[in-house]
């Protein structure tokens, strides 16, 4: 083997030695590293109080000079490093209906911001809207948050707390579903569980919207996008109703206690609901979860209800 020049050996060693300090910089990069989808609180400006949900108080606020929702989650609801792993997969999902996660602070109180939708939620805008809308209002409704979990389908994502709380209402009709896959990382505390008695029950070490949770799901306290379907038709319930809670007159117990054993809400007839889309609710609450629908199918069959 012919011996190297002395400037090719130098090339090679020079190499080596920045080969070497790439993979060092990997194996000892510091854990605490900046990541893109975490940014500092004190780049937000925090403005009025918008509202406040069962996990904490959503304000107005100001990122980069651009106007956003700030969500406030109380301190001990989740463990802020899960948290960031299940934001970064959030930011990835990008859909006309759903809201855009724009950034995080994961210094406890946390904060979640979002693109900022000017007439709330869901549940309030029904509420305030008793008899204003037409049946083809509340179909659009439920054909738009269709379409958004249908993406989330598609991405083979869970939402895990689909209802009218969690759906935003922007501009010219527009309807996004928020919050999704923060169920997966907020954390059953005695002082939490005492804040969400409205909504949620704590089940082993998590919370579950009972109202609006599949049997299948406080049972084996496991999640599939089957359960998001379940989870619809109570939203549509909700829609129906003008924002009703769902099983009224029925305590907790009741509703634990007769919906697995086949109970299932009548269909709405103050306000009107028509057949279509109560045989809708129905399908989606089949007590075989593989008997219910996709979200793409229920996207396609909202458009062919009547009255």
């Amino acid at each position: 083997m012919m011996p190297m020049s002395g400037e090719l050996s130098l090339v090679l060693t020079l190499g080596v030695m920045v080969g070497m300090a790439i993979l060092l910089g990997f194996l000892f990069r510091p854990t605490g590293s900046a990541d893109p989808c975490e940014m500092n609180c004190r780049a937000i400006k925090l403005g009025k109080k918008l509202g406040e949900g069962s996990f904490g108080v959503v304000y107005q606020g100001l990122y980069n000079n651009t106007p956003v929702a700030v969500k406030t989650l109380r301190r001990g609801t989740m463990d802020p490093r899960d948290f960031l792993k299940e934001a970064q997969i959030m930011k990835t999902m990008e859909h006309p209906n759903l809201i855009r996660l724009l950034a995080v602070c994961t210094e406890e109180p946390i904060y979640i911001i979002t693109e900022l939708m000017k007439n709330g939620s869901l549940l309030d805008y029904l509420k305030v809207r008793v008899g204003r809308l037409r049946l083809y209002d509340q179909i659009e409704m439920a054909a738009q948050v269709a379409s958004g979990m249908a993406y989330l389908e598609m991405k083979n994502y869970i939402h895990r707390d689909l209802a009218a709380r969690n759906v935003l209402v922007g501009e010219n009709n527009v309807y996004k579903v928020a919050d999704f896959g923060l169920a997966r990382v907020l954390q059953a505390t005695p002082m939490l569980s005492n804040q969400t008695k409205m909504y949620y029950i704590s089940v082993g070490k998590a919370i579950f919207p009972l109202r609006w949770t599949a049997p299948e799901a406080i049972a084996n306290e496991r999640f599939t996008i089957k359960c998001d379907v379940w989870s619809f038709g109570i939203l549509l319930y909700e829609i129906m109703t003008f924002g009703e809670i769902p099983y009224p007159n029925m305590t907790d117990s009741q509703v634990k206690q007769m919906v697995p054993n086949g109970y299932r809400m009548p269909c709405p007839v103050d306000p009107y609901c028509s057949k279509d889309m109560y045989k809708i609710m129905l399908d989606c609450w089949k007590e075989n979860k593989y008997d219910r629908p996709t979200f793409k199918a229920l996207k396609m069959r909202l458009r062919d209800v009547s009255g």
